[in-house]
């Protein structure tokens, strides 16, 4: 799992925070290993980018549909006016590959050669 803050500055880091601590949570609750890899903080309450190696029955499934862009719209601590801000977050839910043998003769192959003309 992959979470990368993007739109909005510190407001997108505090969500990308937010949201990695929830799968973090729901991991747990499921049974499964929560392994975090990497974090690169943009605030004291954000992060720029935070990664982390799942494992555990069922999860891929449960998270495989949460990969895409997430937007929120919340009004900042630091807005006195009451405004409305859109922060976004990218998600990126992968499972790890699982190592094959794969054999390829040689006449399966076909090589062509081009040349530039004119």
């Amino acid at each position: 799992m992959e979470i990368r803050s993007g739109v909005g500055g510190s407001e997108a880091a505090s969500f990308a925070m937010e949201l990695f601590r929830m799968y973090e949570n729901f991991v747990r609750y499921k049974g499964g290993r929560f392994e975090i890899t990497n974090i690169v903080p943009c605030t004291e309450d954000g992060y720029r980018e935070a990664s982390a190696f799942i494992t555990g029955k069922s999860l891929f499934g449960a998270l495989r549909f949460e990969s895409g862009v997430h937007r929120v719209q919340r009004v900042p601590k630091s807005d006195t006016m009451g405004r409305r801000h859109t922060s976004t977050v990218a998600i990126l839910i992968l499972p790890e590959p699982t190592e094959l043998d794969i054999v390829i003769d040689a006449k399966d192959l076909k090589y062509e050669v081009f040349r530039a003309s004119g």
